[in-house]
């Protein structure tokens, strides 16, 4: 980035002005702990906007080798629904959010074991120790 471009957000900031709080409505998509997350931003006045958002993510590990103790499967679906409210005090561009978070999160893994182990002299072959779900 530019020296000017940093000094120009620099002064924004600290001037307090509020650049999402001027428009009336805005949508964004943006990764988050969540997944990835697309909201609707409605400006309810200067100090208040109103968000909207839906969040998802989906991903499966599936593993092992010979050298591992284990072979595990996993599926893992995040999915949330959003409804916040974002307060700036004083029009400064820092916000107090609150608000509800429903998540729909599903999350499925299988373990299992991949060798024979012994264990006080006796050997537990995988077929004896069975499979660990969750």
């Amino acid at each position: 980035m530019k020296m000017k471009t940093i000094s120009i957000l620099v002064i924004i900031i600290l001037s307090g002005a509020d650049p999402i709080g001027a428009q009336t409505y805005a949508v964004t998509l943006r990764p988050s702990t969540l997944g990835l997350c697309l909201e609707g931003i409605r400006s309810i006045s200067s100090t208040l906007d109103a968000r909207l958002g839906m969040s998802y993510l989906s991903f499966s590990l599936h593993g092992g080798s010979d050298q591992e103790d284990y072979t595990m499967d996993g599926d893992f679906n995040l999915s949330s629904v959003s409804t916040l409210i974002d307060w700036y005090p004083k029009l400064s561009p820092f916000h107090i959010t609150g608000g509800l978070v429903l998540n729909f999160n599903d999350i499925k893994t299988l373990l299992t074991p991949s060798r024979s182990h012994e264990i006080n002299g006796r050997v537990y072959t995988p077929g004896m120790l069975g499979n660990l779900s969750a």
